[in-house]
């Protein structure tokens, strides 16, 4: 027991006016609670993992909730939040999208000119296909290998790598901004926000700040594109628009290769003066041959 009389870390010095033999004594003394206790716990872990958290010396499912939230955290780190939230639909052609002509002509007019306008609103009916057009949209102007058909219509070879990282969910340059989002926040305030509707931080950290870097695929006829799915719900209100007005500063001086897409059932609900900066594309409400066809190509039987 030599080794108690010289100095160990976290106890105190024994005074050297003691004698040897007290200070060893002391210095035991002060070891032994501390053993005692290391002891105990070993003890009481190696009973909770041979016989599980029954054993009422831990309250139950405290083994289980740790291993939980480790899984958790290792399923975060390994999966990109925003692929979660933009799984793309079935339909990402312009082709095959149902029941919406007249849009359709409105985009491929702004494709065969080589110029696209900055920002877009893709406004109608909800669940008639804004959303599903504005990926196949996206899905033609990032292209580089985009190319009339033999129609006329320009359109993308659907096995190139930028079809196949639309498809997948994975295209860097394709920035998807739902009220969901809110989730992976820096703020713990709008991490437990009820969603009701896009907060500013959700803007800011996936819309705003990326839409000044560079591209990092481009080749396309645009380099970045930006599409916030309900967009009404960006602020509560026009009379105190939050987010839009921070959003209304970057379509005033857009980011050169930029492209903002704004769908939303409800028009009125966005300012007038981001309304009157955009293109807008109307959808209608689907017609019965469209909704038999969908019906038809997804396999339901009604």
């Amino acid at each position: 027991l030599a080794w108690a009389a010289f100095p160990f870390h976290g106890l105190p010095e024994i005074p050297s006016r003691f004698s040897l033999r007290s200070r060893i004594s002391r210095r035991i003394s002060l070891l032994l609670p501390e053993i005692a206790s290391r002891i105990s716990r070993r003890c009481i872990r190696r009973s909770v993992e041979r016989a599980g958290p029954g054993l009422g010396l831990y309250p139950a499912g405290v083994a289980k909730k740790r291993t939980t939230k480790k899984r958790v955290q290792t399923i975060e780190a390994e999966t990109d939040p925003a692929q979660e939230l933009v799984t793309p639909p079935l339909e990402r052609d312009l082709d095959r999208v149902l029941g919406q002509p007249r849009a359709i002509e409105t985009l491929d007019a702004a494709i065969a000119s080589g110029r696209i306008h900055h920002a877009w609103i893709f406004h109608g009916p909800s669940g008639v296909g804004k959303f599903t057009t504005a990926l196949a949209f996206t899905s033609v102007i990032l292209d580089p290998e985009t190319a009339p058909d033999l129609s006329g219509r320009h359109r993308p070879d659907p096995e190139s790598a930028v079809q196949r990282r639309v498809r997948d969910g994975t295209h860097p340059d394709l920035h998807v901004i739902r009220k969901e989002l809110a989730v992976f926040s820096e703020s713990s305030s709008v991490r437990g926000s009820k969603q009701m509707t896009i907060a500013k931080d959700v803007i800011d950290q996936r819309l705003l700040q990326p839409a000044y870097r560079a591209a990092t695929l481009g080749g396309g006829l645009v380099g970045k594109v930006f599409i916030v799915d309900e967009a009404e719900l960006l602020d509560r209100s026009t009379s105190n628009a939050v987010s839009q007005n921070a959003l209304l500063k970057t379509l005033e001086e857009p980011p050169e290769g930029t492209v903002i897409i704004l769908v939303t059932s409800s028009e009125d609900r966005l300012l007038p003066t981001i309304r009157s900066r955009a293109q807008r594309v109307a959808f209608g409400p689907l017609p019965g041959d469209a909704m038999e066809a969908w019906v038809a190509e997804c396999g339901l039987d009604l």
